[in-house]
């Protein structure tokens, strides 16, 4: 659904642009049941008003048309921004595994140990820190009389 209308959103032809979006819709109506895959009620209620909105564009009023576009820029920048939130946490740690894949078993141990340490250490680091700023902002409020 993303690629597809990033490239529709490229297309300058006024006339290839709207027969794309109507092939667009047709592949991604509700009847072929993909909206479920956005896995967001706000993305999904956007292309609902969407379709409704392009359902209303059958007048083909220049207002109509001026707000149908406005309202498909948007729910682009929408989609694109879930659809990267989305991979990148999908393929947050990939690059990791990919470095421990095909090492021999005891660096993977040796890697997978340091990366448990690296993680330990910034936990109590942050503990450490919340510990200080609360004890520095609750001094004043009890003396050690």
């Amino acid at each position: 659904m993303y690629f597809d209308l990033r490239i529709i959103l490229q297309i300058e032809d006024e006339f290839e642009k709207n027969y794309e979006i109507q092939k667009w819709f047709n592949k991604h109506s509700r009847l072929e049941m993909t909206l479920f895959k956005l896995g967001d009620l706000n993305l999904i209620n956007s292309y609902l008003d969407l379709e409704k909105g392009y359902r209303k564009l059958r007048n083909r009023t220049y207002k109509d048309q001026k707000e149908f576009y406005i309202n498909l820029e948007q729910f682009y920048s929408k989609l694109d921004k879930h659809y990267w939130n989305s991979f990148q946490s999908l393929y947050n740690d990939y690059n990791w595994f990919n470095t421990v894949l095909n090492r021999p078993f005891p660096v993977k141990i040796a890697l997978e140990i340091g990366k448990h340490l690296q993680n330990f250490s910034e936990l109590i680091f942050y503990i450490s820190a919340d510990t200080i700023f609360f004890g520095i902002y609750f001094w004043p409020r009890f003396p050690l009389v």
